[in-house]
């Protein structure tokens, strides 16, 4: 079996007694007391490079055949799944572990763009608190298909309401902080990221958080207020599509909706940066543009050719020169 997640932490499973439960014995060869489970039970923890799969494989290189097939199956079942389809163009990479401050940082992106765009609707009355465990993957430069957005966020959390007119001052005492979204000791980032650039401690909020984080922050709310707080209600969607508000879908919506992706670069067939609304060209009149544009340029350059021939009183005869070739990028991509 496989642990599904980036760490590679599980690649099987199996259940032994702990180390006290079993009787310890002597090597004939050993002078030290050996614990039995120790023995028959021995693991490693792996990093998943190259070369440390290579040396545990007792192979040369990677990849070999064998992991090509299994690459190519995975990416037919990703293909199957409609993991690969593509819902906009990332203008530049974002880190996973960058603090809150820095430049691209994906948690920034999150909470500053994502939640206030696609969730809280600009609202700051409300605002969206989750655990920085909820995401797990940087989102690199480039073409972001669904497949990417299910690494960046693969849980799908449905987002609940934990509280209404909550001061900000409760907020702080849930979260064991004195500001909101202080880094933890030694690290970039806060334990809970909050979607609050103008916070007031003295201003009412309602808080939403992702499924995975309510429980824990409505007993906390409830133990710092004293008083019993309704149960966490799941938000439904005001879209069409109805139904809850999922994390992932958040994340869906916000890359389709403003990223979209520049037309494609002629020399390396690449995407370009992401595009503002009042720069996009869309897509379908591109390749029609530069037929029409290629077709008069021949089209006057074989006039020219014939009133010449004309003046001069005869045709050229002789070698027919090469074929002009003319070639056209009228591959596109609909988004």
């Amino acid at each position: 079996s496989f642990e599904a997640g980036k760490f590679l932490d599980t690649v099987g499973f199996a259940s032994f007694p702990k180390k006290g439960t079993v009787p310890a014995f002597k090597h004939k060869d050993d002078p030290f007391v050996l614990n039995r489970t120790e023995v028959l039970f021995p693991h490693v923890y792996m990093d998943t490079n190259r070369r440390k799969l290579a040396d545990l494989l007792h192979v040369e290189a990677l990849p070999t055949p064998a992991g090509m097939m299994l690459s190519d199956k995975i990416h037919q079942t990703q293909e199957m799944l409609g993991l690969m389809e593509k819902l906009g163009c990332a203008s530049h990479t974002f880190p996973l572990k960058s603090g809150l401050d820095e430049p691209f940082s994906l948690w920034g992106l999150y909470l500053t763009e994502v939640i206030p765009a696609m969730l809280t609707q600009h609202d700051k009355s409300t605002i969206f608190v989750q655990s920085t465990g909820g995401l797990r993957y940087s989102l690199f430069e480039g073409n972001v298909v669904l497949d990417d957005v299910v690494s960046v966020t693969p849980f799908n959390d449905t987002v609940y309401k934990i509280g209404s007119d909550v001061s900000g001052s409760t907020l702080l005492q849930m979260l064991h902080v004195t500001h909101i979204n202080e880094p933890q000791v030694g690290q970039k980032l806060p334990k809970y990221g909050v979607s609050c650039t103008d916070f007031d401690a003295n201003n009412k909020y309602d808080i939403l958080t992702a499924q995975f984080d309510s429980a824990y922050l409505h007993n906390r709310l409830q133990s710092v207020t004293g008083l019993p707080v309704p149960p966490p209600q799941p938000i439904y969607s005001k879209t069409s599509g109805g139904g809850y508000v999922k994390t992932t879908k958040l994340w869906v919506e916000y890359i389709k909706t403003y990223w979209p992706c520049r037309p494609f670069s002629s020399l390396g067939g690449h995407p370009l940066e992401a595009a503002s609304p009042d720069t996009i060209v869309v897509q379908e009149e591109k390749p029609l543009a530069t037929a029409i544009f290629i077709s008069l340029v021949v089209l006057g350059v074989w006039m020219h050719s014939r009133q010449a021939d004309r003046r001069r009183g005869y045709r050229q005869i002789g070698e027919m020169p090469s074929p002009m070739k003319i070639y056209g990028n009228a591959k596109y991509s609909q988004y």
